[in-house]
């Protein structure tokens, strides 16, 4: 038992059922939150999976289009995936051939990603 679970028993007369009440409460606090976070999580792993095959297609030539700049596979695929995320769905053009005419997100997309020397 802590110091503040004592100090609340104490509180609450020291009888063992507050002690309990107060250690379940302490408890289904702590489910709670790690229920929250677990859902949290899983949006972070399921959002890629939501991903059309379009913007698979897109990412996949992107990806291709870099293999040469000397970058981890990670960093080439989080560039491209972020860059992708930034273009319009109603965009026609590869991310490769988009980047070039919008530098700010290349920028902040080669940030993101951890591109060195971009």
């Amino acid at each position: 038992m802590n110091n503040r679970t004592e100090r609340l028993c104490r509180r609450k007369g020291g009888s063992n059922k507050a002690l309990a009440n107060i250690e379940r409460a302490i408890f289904m606090r702590t489910i709670v939150k790690a229920v929250a976070a677990s859902a949290l999580l899983s949006l972070f792993v399921i959002s890629p999976a939501l991903a059309n095959s379009d913007d698979a297609k897109w990412i996949r030539q992107c990806v291709s289009d870099n293999s040469d700049q000397h970058q981890s596979a990670a960093t080439i695929a989080s560039y491209c995936s972020c860059m992708d995320n930034k273009m319009p769905e109603s965009e026609t053009r590869s991310v490769t051939q988009w980047e070039k005419s919008h530098p700010k997100a290349e920028e902040e997309c080669s940030r993101e990603a951890g591109w060195v020397g971009k």
